[in-house]
């Protein structure tokens, strides 16, 4: 069986610092346990950018689920019935005048 090359293509992304900031980094990382500053912004990096999308995806489905329920409720709604017509006298009925 032939072994495929499976090599990934790798791009750069350059960032400055302050001094607090990459102390700030160079503590979490010793504490972490990962090896290189690269190897840890890259993780650290990544795991937010999925935790963000995540979210993001989560308000879609909610605007579209908001969408969908009150297109049904108003524009796909069947006309009043006389039940409901004279249920909403009668609870004007009882509201104090404006």
């Amino acid at each position: 069986m032939e072994a495929k090359n499976t090599r990934v293509e790798m791009e750069r992304v350059e960032i400055r610092l302050s001094h607090e900031d990459k102390m700030i980094i160079k503590r979490a990382l010793e504490i972490s346990g990962e090896k290189t500053m690269s190897g840890f912004i890259k993780r650290v990096v990544k795991e937010e950018a999925r935790f963000i999308l995540s979210g993001h995806g989560q308000i879609l489905e909610s605007e579209r689920d908001r969408e969908l329920f009150f297109r049904t409720v108003f524009e796909n709604s069947p006309e009043p019935n006389d039940n409901l017509i004279a249920a909403t006298k009668r609870l004007k009925a009882l509201l104090p005048a404006k």
